[in-house]
């Protein structure tokens, strides 16, 4: 594997201890989410799936994360959609993202093995055709399906792979999180993001992985989604634009039949804007990014991440 151009194995650690205050509710959160995933990890798998829809009916019986994924299916669909129809949505995203609380706590037991019985690719002859140029590749993905499974399978089997990663408000579950992905063989590019460090692992020929499909409210690029305006993650067509590095819509689905199974499909390379006018090259090629997600969403509504306000003058 290609050598890591940075030093990780300290990042947890600093990001912990350089932090100035952690609270007593910080430290309870800390200890119930490590206390579960331990639970979850020593848990047979079988049993651990079989549990997981019936812990994403009890998660949409919160309120407010409730109320905030309804507002987003009727924001995206408008009157198309009955209301039995979004709940369906809404409870099947709970029971996603419960699936892949699973599978991201089991990670430390899945073998290679396991991952390449249950893990199909297509469109690598694109992810390989784009690391050809030796520029790196920078893909363009979000919070569909199993994301973290995902990111292991291409960490482990395919090529390098670093991430942006958006620091969580709890730095010690910010640091037991980037331990789990950092053993998956994930190298961690916390924001905010500056140039330098980025451009190191592009010029390694890595690929570097925006989870892209969140608000952006500092700095965002307005597109729209679902027909929506919204503030989308400008970082992967602009870093796009000024290394060089072939840009890859990617994505992490899940077999509606078997939950167990999961497929990676990288697109082609999407073509950039050039016309001149910079902030309008950004916001097109932008938007070509987010129809590409909107499409897979539409394919798989029940596997998005509807919990998080995208609308924010809405929800």
């Amino acid at each position: 594997m290609t050598q890591d151009p940075t030093h990780q194995q300290d990042l947890p650690r600093l990001l912990v201890h350089e932090t100035l205050h952690v609270t007593r509710a910080m430290k309870i959160e800390y200890r119930l989410v490590q206390a579960s995933a331990s639970l979850l990890c020593r848990m047979p798998l079988n049993l651990a799936y079989y549990l997981a829809p019936r812990f994403g009916w009890l998660a949409s019986l919160h309120k407010r994360y409730r109320h905030v994924a309804l507002c987003n299916v009727r924001t995206a669909y408008g009157d198309s959609m009955s209301e039995q129809a979004a709940m369906k949505i809404v409870r099947g995203a709970f029971t996603s993202l419960c699936l892949s609380a699973v599978e991201f706590a089991s990670l430390p037991k899945l073998t290679d093995a396991y991952l390449k019985d249950h893990v199909e690719i297509r469109g690598l002859e694109n992810l390989k055709r784009a690391h050809d140029r030796n520029k790196g590749v920078i893909l363009f993905s979000a919070h569909l399906g199993s994301w973290e499974l995902a990111g292991s399978y291409v960490a482990r089997f395919i090529h390098p792979l670093a991430a942006v990663m958006t620091m969580q408000r709890n730095p010690l579950l910010n640091a037991m999180v980037m331990r789990r992905r950092q053993d998956q063989s994930i190298v961690l590019i916390p924001k905010p993001l500056t140039h330098a460090p980025l451009s190191r692992f592009l010029k390694a020929n890595y690929s570097v992985v925006f989870i892209a499909d969140q608000y952006s409210p500092h700095g965002g690029v307005e597109v729209n989604l679902f027909g929506v305006p919204t503030l989308g993650a400008r970082g992967p067509v602009v870093y796009a634009m000024r290394t060089g590095a072939p840009l890859l819509p990617a994505f992490a689905v899940r077999s509606r039949t078997d939950p167990r199974q999961h497929t990676v499909i990288f697109e082609k390379e999407l073509a950039l804007e050039k016309s001149g006018d910079l902030t309008a090259d950004i916001r097109r090629s932008s938007q070509k990014a987010f129809d590409i997600l909107e499409s897979y969403v539409r394919q798989y509504p029940e596997q998005w991440l509807w919990m998080h306000r995208r609308w924010r003058d809405i929800t």
